[in-house]
């Protein structure tokens, strides 16, 4: 095992490490604006509630509430955004967790390309130092 293999087993989890970090950093993206159009998409029904004089929080009966269909038409386009935003968030997630469990088998490859070598190292030296024994331990 040489040095560069070892060097390359780290850098490969390097490499992994940062698909890793752009993955979270894009999960966080996608879940601030999820966040946003749920908390916007919130305001308009709370809203449109409110113009009607009809408490939001009491659970009336969308059937009783007179102008439904406007909502539904003003708020159709949103909440279809909304959901949209919210599959791409959990693609999102499962490309981090799938990252994410990709790390310890990274780890794995460093700590065996570094035993690999250190044996090798091992053995050079113990047959320097004892060269009639033809290198063994």
């Amino acid at each position: 095992m040489s040095e560069s293999q070892v060097s390359a087993a780290i850098h490969d989890f390097a490499s992994s490490l940062h698909q890793l970090w752009e993955k979270q950093s894009e999960e966080q993206q996608q879940r601030v604006q999820a966040d946003y159009l749920s908390r916007a998409y919130e305001r308009r029904v709370r809203s449109f509630y409110e113009e009607r004089g009809i408490n939001y929080s009491n659970g009336t009966a969308a059937s009783e509430v007179a102008g439904l269909d406007e909502l539904e038409k003003n708020l159709g386009f949103m909440k279809k955004r909304l959901e949209k935003q919210r599959i791409i968030h959990v693609q999102a997630v499962k490309e981090v967790n799938a990252a994410s469990s990709s790390l310890r088998s990274g780890m794995m490859s460093i700590f065996e390309a570094l035993e690999s070598f250190c044996l090798e190292r091992l053995e050079g030296y113990q047959q320097m130092r004892n060269p009639n024994k033809g290198g063994k331990v």
